[in-house]
């Protein structure tokens, strides 16, 4: 398959860079939970942006996604399974599934309570596409690209354990020539004690 070259934007890494510096001192001074005390999890949808660049080709569907989050010694890392789908513009293609086993570092910018704020981060994801073609064997219908990029994020906090999060980014999806993608999601999450035996394991 082939697909149009796309120009990523490094503008995005030098913001986030800018933004970490700006606020780096404000976290070392803020109230910082003690790493893996908690386990945050939460569901919701994907919805695809601007930017979707595979011409003539294929049409992001909105997604779902699961994660896993707890504080880190700096910031907090979470882990997460996105499902999505894409349809075929062109009836001679097949349509295809998408599955993103990502890992992510969120640091926060500014907290407006405990549990409210804003924050910033970066996702590394490795996507396996599976290609509806029943006419060919799985390993030529399945394929794996790594994706990265910068994501900030706004977290609603709904008591002492419900919270409500909007997340937006910007994806680079690294196939032979490069595909910039833009999301944002809504999940509603809760958060729970961490086991003893899985923060036994984690630290």
């Amino acid at each position: 398959m082939s697909f149009r070259p796309t120009h990523t934007r490094p503008g995005a890494l030098r913001l986030l860079l800018y933004l970490l510096c700006v606020c780096l001192p404000l976290e070392a001074h803020a109230q910082t939970p003690v790493p893996f005390s908690d386990l945050t999890l939460r569901l919701g949808g994907v919805f695809p942006g601007g930017g979707i660049t595979l011409p003539g080709g294929w049409d992001e569907q909105t997604g779902i996604e699961a994660s896993g989050s707890t504080p880190f010694y700096l910031g907090t890392i979470e882990a997460s399974l996105r499902l999505t789908t894409w349809e075929r513009l062109d009836p001679d293609l097949p349509d295809f599934a998408s599955r993103s086993l990502a890992l992510g570092w969120h640091l926060s910018l500014l907290s407006f309570t405990a549990r409210t704020g804003v924050s910033v981060g970066w996702r590394v994801g490795l996507v396996q596409m599976d290609f509806d073609d029943p006419g060919t064997t799985w390993h030529d219908r399945v394929d794996h690209e790594l994706e990265t990029g910068p994501v900030l994020g706004f977290t609603v906090g709904l008591g002492n354990e419900w919270e409500f999060r909007l997340l937006a980014g910007r994806t680079v999806l690294w196939l032979s020539e490069p595909i910039d993608r833009t999301w944002c999601s809504l999940a509603l999450g809760r958060r729970l004690r961490m086991p003893p035996w899985l923060r036994e394991f984690l630290q």
